[in-house]
């Protein structure tokens, strides 16, 4: 098991504790599991699908739930582009702007990723902020 609290046990039970991003994994599988012969949710659960397709799974009722979980355990993965792309969906538009920021703040774009950041409001401040520091 990798993640920030590999070794921390539960003091009660003693299970260990799931970093959040393998939470979400656990919470995912549960939910694939429920449905073996869906074929969606199989593709899913191995990460077959791109960003777009998963977006697209979300507007059925019946996928909405394991795509999301899906795509939340994996937003530290995506590319400035995909968090872009998923800005405009109201579900990660806050968790998304966040990664930005944060990734603004550290110092971990390209040049043309903060070209493409430069007319979003959102982003002004951290961007003048790490012009400075760098």
């Amino acid at each position: 098991m990798s993640g920030l609290y590999s070794n921390a046990q539960c003091p009660t039970c003693r299970s260990p504790y799931l970093s959040a991003r393998e939470q979400k994994e656990v919470d995912l599988k549960k939910i694939c599991d429920k449905n073996p012969s869906d074929v969606n949710f199989s593709k899913i659960n191995k990460g077959e699908f791109g960003l777009s397709e998963l977006l697209e799974l979300r507007k059925n009722e019946i996928y909405k739930e394991a795509a999301t979980l899906y795509i939340n355990s994996r937003l530290n993965d995506y590319p400035v582009s995909f968090l872009q792309q998923l800005r405009e969906e109201p579900d990660f538009k806050s968790d998304a702007t966040q990664l930005i920021r944060n990734r603004i703040s550290q110092g971990m774009l390209s040049y043309g990723e903060l070209q493409d950041l430069r007319g979003i409001p959102d982003f002004q401040q951290e961007m003048r902020d790490s012009t400075r520091i760098g």
